[in-house]
């Protein structure tokens, strides 16, 4: 923001009044009543945020310019232990907009005598704790119009700053965001004024998409996301294309989601994160200070079918099989047919398919019991999934052991327990939102190939295009998502709000709705692998020419699946 005409006025001025709220301060919420929402849903005092606004609506009727107190006085006792909550969350909350950081230091450096002006309900001591909490130093005093009385509103709290100041009204400038109260009542009485374009009004006219957003879903939980979202523009000034984009949208839903596995695992002995998927999950739960142990265990729909399932009967097994044959480099003796003539392979060789399934089903319970350890009951933590075909192979491996899945989404109903972010179980057109979460959930590593006798992961060698394109953006991915919870955490620290999965897809919608175009090196131009041999890809932000393919895809499963009969 050019802040060069504020600084000439400065210049003219022997005082400058500042006023507090969307001038100096900023809060983590776009409406400031949206405050009373997050205590609520903290409280778990259910109909707070609307007694709360009722209350300061019935204390003004008396007293237009009551205190803090006054409302409390108002409001159902059942409420009143949120008063504190109430003032202690504005302390910690408030930030510096960084832009007034640079006018008010100008003024300081100047010499200009600084006051503070705000028509609120808190007392100055508070108000003192949350200026100069944020660097905000060496003003004179700070009128608030519950202690005097009179508002800058009606303009008369100029009078008494004037009188206090012993200035003429043309020496003193006032700057805040309130159209009425900072400049057309200060100019009324004389004095100079300019209207501060407060950050909510410089990131809206910027962000139609995010402002649809918080009208779809009004409340506490989408107000915070873009709220958090302003505070990261106004900070990054310049970032890369994958940093902004991780830092904006993988940022948020990593941490939602790791919070949800957080108030979810409380009587767990032990958390298992999957690769590649449960990667980001894993980070932001260890970057908030998760409690519980946990671990990285190397998985994949392949080596679950193949090591775990091994039933040659079903299509997917088969072809994952054909592909680990292929592509893993353990059994070179063994030539890999054509894709035609895989089941008759299969079925002609089904003693020696069935050897090296069970050779990779040991090494691979080896890894995993050394893996999880003696847990007794555990939750697995991964992006997606329809068949739960992961976690059934960890059953089975682990058949000892109280097993719960716990799932950013699930796209069916299943038998297998387990808990989820997103239940789109019931949904069918959700694929964008389901490759989203993959992409930003997961880890830089290439597709996992085999467990080696080493019990090391062996990774793919050549992977496609799509694949190098995200493992060259990983650290900027990684970096975003991480300045993300870095801030949430500095922010709220231990209070951070949830968000539910329905709202979390729609901070989604606008991430899709900004992607447009065919670049491969964005979001909106990138492959993701659709099945599980990673070797059919459609665009990540599902597009209607991806569908047929998508679809011939069931057929093929739906057919094989009547031939085996």
């Amino acid at each position: 923001m050019d802040v060069s005409g504020y600084l000439k006025a400065i210049d003219t001025a022997d005082a400058v009044a500042f006023d507090i709220f969307d001038t100096l301060l900023v809060r983590p919420f776009f409406h400031p009543h949206d405050l009373f929402g997050f205590l609520e849903a903290e409280s778990g005092l259910e109909g707070f945020a609307e007694a709360r606004i009722m209350a300061e609506r019935e204390a003004r009727r008396t007293d237009p310019e009551t205190d803090i107190d006054g409302i409390y006085r108002s409001i159902d006792p059942k409420y009143l232990a949120l008063k504190d909550a109430e003032i202690g969350s504005e302390i910690s909350f408030s930030r510096a907009d960084p832009d007034m950081v640079e006018v008010f230091g100008y003024a300081s450096e100047k010499g200009k005598n600084i006051v503070l002006v705000s028509d609120m309900y808190l007392p100055s001591d508070i108000l003192e704790r949350m200026v100069s909490k944020n660097g905000f130093s060496g003003h004179s005093k700070i009128y608030v119009s519950t202690e005097t009385k009179v508002s800058k509103r009606s303009g008369l709290m100029y009078d008494t700053v004037l009188g206090d100041l012993g200035l003429p009204p043309s020496k003193v400038l006032v700057i805040g965001d309130n159209r009425h109260a900072d400049c057309d009542s200060a100019i009324s009485k004389g004095l100079k004024a300019m209207r501060w374009i407060p950050m909510k009004e410089r990131y809206a006219a910027s962000h139609r998409h995010e402002m649809r957003f918080l009208k779809r879903y009004p409340g506490y939980e989408s107000s915070v996301i873009v709220a958090m979202d302003m505070l990261g523009w106004a900070e990054h000034s310049d970032e890369t294309y994958w940093h902004m984009v991780s830092r904006r949208f993988g940022g948020p839903m990593n941490i939602m989601f790791a919070k949800f596995v957080m108030d979810n695992s409380e009587d767990m002995d032990k958390l298992v994160f999957f690769s590649r998927d449960g990667y980001m999950p894993m980070k932001v739960y260890e970057a908030l200070g998760g409690k519980k142990p946990f671990v990285y265990l190397h998985t994949s729909r392949m080596i679950a079918k193949v090591f775990g399932r091994r039933d040659l009967s079903d299509r997917d097994t088969v072809l994952s099989l054909m592909a680990y044959l292929r592509d893993s480099g353990r059994y070179r003796d063994i030539e890999v047919p054509g894709k035609s003539e895989y089941r008759c392979f299969a079925e002609e060789n089904r003693e020696v398919l069935e050897r090296i399934m069970a050779e990779g089903h040991a090494r691979y319970d080896n890894y995993l019991k050394r893996t999880v350890g003696d847990a007794g009951k555990i939750m697995l933590v991964d992006a997606t999934t329809m068949k739960f075909t992961s976690q059934g192979d960890v059953e089975r491996y682990l058949d000892h052991v109280d097993v719960t899945g716990c799932y950013y989404a699930v796209t069916a109903e299943g038998k297998k327990k387990h808990l989820a972010y997103c239940d789109r179980s019931r949904q069918h057109l959700c694929s964008s939102y389901i490759n989203l979460a993959e992409y930003f959930l997961g880890s830089g590593e290439r597709p996992l190939l085999d467990i080696g006798d080493d019990g090391r992961p062996v990774f793919e060698e050549d992977v496609p295009n799509n694949e190098t394109i995200r493992i060259r953006a990983f650290p900027q991915i990684y970096d975003g998502i991480l300045d993300c919870t870095g801030s949430y955490s500095e922010m709220f620290g231990d209070r951070i709000p949830s968000v539910s999965g329905k709202v979390m897809d729609g901070w989604m919608d606008v991430l899709m709705a900004e992607e447009s175009g065919n670049d491969p090196n964005t979001l909106s131009g990138i492959k993701w692998a659709v099945n599980t041999q990673h070797s059919i890809y459609k665009h990540l932000i599902l597009r209607l020419s991806d569908i047929p393919g998508v679809i011939i895809m069931k057929i093929g499963e739906v057919l094989y699946s009547h031939r085996g009969r």
